[in-house]
């Protein structure tokens, strides 16, 4: 038995990586889909492929790789959580082994291992390895494209007999790196360059003909690929990145925990102090693993800087095992005890630390669109339908509906994001003041606008989100009164409720202002009513601004226009923010153009957030 396992020892460990990966992975996967995986499962249905390409993956961003995929296998499966997700848990786990194939080729068993142990557990790979998006499919492909062109462009003797073989194969894995997802298309480009400097002669002229035959094969996507150039992609949305980011994504990788990062760092620290001679050697080899991880980043980082933002963390995981495997590359293989238990102490903690103390399987990494819609679903099972008015704050009027499987339940409006939509929210809201009930479901950040009309008609009697009227589902109740506002936990307020003001010739109005001496969670609170003759340009506006940092400013106002309906209107509101020491902040009614507003029961407040 001992001899069985020596000889097939190396089969042993790569079945045990991957079928404990999968474990890890097939657990607890069939929580709810996430904003994305709703919008390429809901772009799957379509009659034919030419359907598909035209309405699913031209209209993405993204190359047809996974969502032909998607299609022919939900088309073949079904759709639950379940069964759309298995080949991405897969593909996960198989990243698990060829990155353990990988290290172990260019740096032995031990970095093999705490390599594979990382990528197996920790959550940014763990958590892509559960959704049904290009991340765990790339992973597995970069990893398998850098074994496969280190077999070509550095061979061992067994490689040499196989060069052809492992040429086609090479091809191949470029080009499927190129039908996943740009960014792995850019890594393998960045990969393919590396090998013209560094191959043999001889080979050259093959290796070149390799990118040749993976740049044919991708030339049926050109077309594709232009459009979505066309389109803009993220950058229309996502915010240029912080000079910080290189080290917020290293925190990222280790759980964005400091004291996980401290902990291996410490580790090795500690592993370079009792084994010196692990320093040495095999340094280009290292060097050339930051380069593998250093160059997708600058230049994500250089063109969301200068053209257009493209960086987030997820496009930076097909490049994110080459960190580890630098990091670990200085544990060469152990033989004390003491060696052993330094090195082990790695393992361990990424195991505690996401199991346990993250609690990774108990947190809610997405919006919960099955729970919402359960609770949707009950609210109208309670309620009379004629009763309930319900507003919609989605990407899709389809994510939400596709759990809900009522059609019973319509939604008055589905997106809040215009000043157009808006102002349809306000005729929606005069047009049903017969409904006892609204519902609103948001499952993007809110229109704060919007929610500040609903809040002023009705009363939240059902908020069932951790920040208040953030993205969730709420249920209020049609509101009889103006209520004064509840005085809890108050930093500063002002009750105007018996004085009359009229705002003709006024450019503020009396406000509320107050310097933060500490971090904190406050809730500003505003109440009154307005009467205006014509709609004009009457807005509450809200600032911060730190003494000490003048780029950290935000000015945000909401125009009394959105709120006029009757001869008195009536606003009401609670806004939480986060603020900072040394934060200024003001509340108070803006009147650029000194128009007649007549003002009554006014109270304004600001008050701590427990």
């Amino acid at each position: 038995m001992n001899n069985l396992i020596v000889k097939y020892e190396q089969q042993i460990i790569l079945a045990l990586l991957f079928f404990i990966a999968l474990a890890f992975r097939l657990f607890n996967i069939d929580f709810s889909f996430s904003n994305d995986e709703l919008s390429a499962i809901i772009r799957c249905n379509q009659d034919s492929y030419s359907n598909l390409i035209v309405n699913g993956i031209k209209t993405d961003g993204h190359p047809a790789g996974i969502q032909t995929l998607m299609y022919y296998w939900i088309k073949t499966f079904g759709n639950t959580e379940f069964i759309v997700r298995l080949p991405f848990a897969i593909f996960g786990s198989l990243a698990v082994v060829f990155s353990y194939l990988y290290t172990y080729r260019k740096f032995g068993k031990t970095p093999a291992l705490l390599t594979a142990t990382a990528i197996m557990l920790l959550e940014f790979p763990l958590l892509h390895s559960q959704i049904a998006r290009p991340y765990s499919s790339g992973l597995m492909l970069s990893m398998l494209l850098i074994l496969f062109w280190d077999k070509v462009v550095f061979p061992n003797e067994n490689d040499k007999k196989n060069n052809i073989r492992n040429l086609i194969i090479l091809s191949l894995i470029y080009v499927a790196n190129a039908y996943n997802h740009y960014f792995s298309s850019l890594f393998a480009a960045i990969v393919f360059i590396s090998g013209l400097a560094v191959i043999s002669r001889k080979n050259l002229i093959k290796y070149i003909s390799s990118g040749i035959i993976a740049f044919i094969l991708f030339v049926p996507h050109l077309s594709i690929t232009i459009t979505h150039l066309s389109i803009g992609g993220v950058g229309l949305w996502l915010g240029k990145p912080k000079t910080d980011f290189i080290y917020t994504h290293i925190l990222h990788i280790f759980n964005d925990s400091l004291a996980l990062t401290l902990i291996i760092i410490n580790a090795l620290m500690l592993y370079l102090i009792v084994n010196k001679t692990s320093i040495f050697g095999k340094w280009k080899t290292r060097i050339f693993m930051l380069f593998l991880f250093l160059l997708p980043f600058s230049i994500a980082y250089f063109y969301s800087i200068y053209v257009n933002p493209v960086l987030q963390n997820r496009v930076l995981i097909f490049s994110m095992p080459f960190f580890l495997i630098f990091a670990f590359s200085f544990f060469n293989e152990t033989k004390t005890l003491k060696l052993k238990m330094i090195v082990l102490t790695i393992p361990i903690a990424i195991f505690i630390h996401t199991i346990f103390i993250s609690n990774y399987y108990s947190k809610q990494h997405f919006i919960n669109f099955k729970g919402i819609a359960n609770i949707c679903a009950n609210t109208h099972q309670t309620f009379d339908n004629k009763d309930i008015l319900s507003i919609q704050h989605c990407n899709s009027k389809s994510y939400l509906q596709y759990y809900l499987q009522d059609n019973s339940i319509n939604f008055n409006i589905n997106e809040i994001t215009t000043d157009d939509d808006l102002l349809k929210l306000r005729e929606i809201l005069d047009a049903n003041t017969d409904k006892k009930y609204l519902e609103y479901v948001s499952t993007k950040p809110q229109n704060r606008i919007a929610t500040m009309m609903i809040t002023s008609l009705y009363d939240n009697i059902n908020i069932l989100d951790s920040n208040l009227y953030n993205n969730g589902y709420h249920l209020f109740e049609k509101a009889k009164n103006l209520n004064k506002i509840k005085q809890e936990n108050t930093i500063k307020y002002f009750d105007y409720s018996n004085d009359t003001f009229n705002l003709e010739g006024l450019e503020y109005s009396k406000g509320i202002a107050v310097k933060i001496d500490r971090k904190i969670n406050l809730v500003l609170k505003l109440r009154l009513k307005f009467r205006q003759e014509k709609e004009g340009e009457v807005m509450i506006a809200y600032e911060k601004k730190n003494i000490n940092k003048e780029e950290d400013k935000i000015w945000w106002s909401a125009p009394l226009k959105f709120f006029k309906s009757n001869e008195w209107n009536r606003i009401s509101f609670d806004y939480p923010i986060e603020a900072n020491k040394n934060d200024e902040i003001k509340l108070y009614i803006w009147n650029p153009k000194k128009e007649a507003v007549d003002i009554i029961e006014y109270e304004i407040g600001i008050f701590e957030r427990k």
